[in-house]
Order: C-alpha cells, then structure tokens, then sequence
C-alpha cells in the first residue's frame, strides 16, 4: 500500500503559489477538480531543494527538460550542483560539461558510489566548518532510463528522502517527463508507494507526445487521484515541443540553449529556439518554488 499522508491543513496563500490554467480538462473523478498547472499542498520546509529528473523509457525527454531547466538556471544568474547519473547517454553533460557548471557524475547501480554521493550532499550543503547549513543550494540530478529499480531500492534501504530531510535539510523535488504510455504510470505508481509525502511531485506532459487531452491515461489514472485526495504535493506543467529540425541541428553541433540562440546558427533555429525557450519559462512558472527559482 502506499504511504499514507497525515491529514494536511490547505496550504495559505503564503504557502502555496496557485496558478489556475487549462481548466476545462476533465477531472479523474467527479469529487476531484480538474486542476492542471497548479501547484497543490506545497510548503516550503527545507533550506535547500534536490531535483531528481526522472523517466523509465528512454525517449520521453527528461534530458530535454534537465537541459531546458539548466538554461533557465543560468539565465537568472543561478548555478545549480549537477549530477549526472546517466553512463550510457549522458547529454547533461554532454550539453552543459563546458557552459561553466560543475557537473560531477555518479552511477546509481552501484551501492558504494550511491552512498558517496549521499555524502557529497552533505559537503555541498554545509559550510566550510562542517557545523551550518547552507541556503538555497539546488542540486539537479538526472537519472537514466530504466533505472528505477536500482533507484527505488535505494530509497528504501537508505531510507533517502528522510535521511536528506531531517540530517541535510534537503526537500527533494521528483519530476517525472510522460509520454502518453501506461509505463509512465506505473513508474509514478511505484514511486509513490515509496516516497509518499516525503517528496514533491512534478509531473511534466511532454508536448512532442500531444496535447493535454492525449495524456488521459495519467489524468484518469487511480494514481493520480490518489495523489490529490491526500492532497500531497503535486504540479502538473506540459513541456513545449521543440520543432524537429532545430531538435537535430542542436544535437549534432552539441550546443546548449543559450548558445543556440545565438547569431551565427541557422535563423531558423535561432528562433525556434528562443520561441521554445520562452515557452518553457513559461510552462515551469507554476512549480518555480519546486525547483528552487
């Protein structure tokens, strides 16, 4: 069974940044507002904010949204910790290794290295005395596909997410990219049954797979309606679709956004690009207090 949530008062508007938009999709029950883009039963209680981007299929651009994040990161003068956990396509890295962010790689699948980045956290988010806690440190970490079973092990032997609350004042933010297949589902199902309350949830509706109402296997889904009724944090944003060509253009020649957008690229790219990157600002508007903007 999942992880149960203790009975939450409905956060203030202090607590909570609510955003009312696209309304007029329909509710996964007749008791359940049909909320999208909003963030529900947030509260601000640690100092610092890890971001673990995750996605069990390959293909349904949690890289994309890892590197569209990191752009506005740096666009707003923020230099965000980076860990790069995926060995057999690591973009993060591969895009941001030279844009002036350190990014230190680490491999989930093996318990020895899971447990030094544990305590690297802790170097991260304390000063040099080893005796305060930092503030507003935001540590992103992407994950590889098919990796959850090795991650969601973890978890639970560790007992990670109290550990990096209660000893590194460290509030975990799990951003979870869809397509529109059931796996999706069951990737947030399992995680749930774990994490429960212990961790924020942003789900991000990948609009290469669609428009919102193509995503109706996880907006009718039991998961999500339970998500809701025990009104646990949750924000639910949908990720713009970068046209094809500019998609490719950026690859092959590695850039990251920012460089994208600059003279000297393909004009057609070059907007593109900036018509994306606005977007994308746009679209994590309503969960910037989970990703620490």
């Amino acid at each position: 069974m999942p992880v149960k949530s203790q009975a939450k008062a409905q956060p203030t508007k202090s607590q909570a940044k609510v955003q009312s938009v696209n309304l007029e999709a329909d509710s996964v029950s007749a008791n359940l507002e049909p909320v999208f883009n909003k963030l529900i039963g947030f509260e601000e209680s640690q100092k610092n904010r890890l971001i673990i981007v995750t996605g069990d299929k390959g293909g349904v651009g949690k890289s994309t949204f890892a590197r569209g994040l990191l752009h506005t990161y740096q666009s707003r003068q923020e230099s965000p910790i980076v860990f790069e956990a995926d060995k057999s396509n690591p973009q993060v890295k591969r895009f941001y290794g030279n844009s002036g962010l350190t990014i230190e790689e680490t491999d989930i699948t093996n318990a020895n290295k899971l447990d030094a980045f544990i305590d690297k956290l802790e170097v991260k988010v304390k000063d040099d005395n080893k005796k305060n806690f930092k503030e507003n440190v935001k540590i992103l970490m992407d994950l590889p596909a098919q990796s959850n079973r090795f991650f969601f092990e973890f978890i639970k032997d560790m007992n990670l997410f109290e550990i990096l609350q209660e000893r590194l004042k460290i509030r975990t933010t799990v951003v979870i990219v869809l397509s529109r297949v059931k796996d999706c589902i069951f990737q947030l199902e399992s995680l749930y049954k774990i994490a429960g309350e212990s961790v924020d949830y942003l789900i991000v509706k990948n609009g290469f797979f669609g428009e919102e109402e193509d995503f109706r296997r996880y907006n009718d889904s039991e998961i999500r309606k339970q998500i809701f009724e025990e009104n646990n944090c949750i924000c639910e944003i949908s990720m713009p679709e970068l046209i094809e060509h500019a998609f490719d253009y950026i690859d092959e020649l590695t850039l990251t956004f920012d460089k994208a957008i600059q003279p000297g690229n393909r004009i057609s790219v070059e907007a593109r690009t900036k018509s994306w990157v606005r977007k994308f600002e746009s679209a994590i508007q309503p969960a910037l207090p989970l990703l620490r903007l």
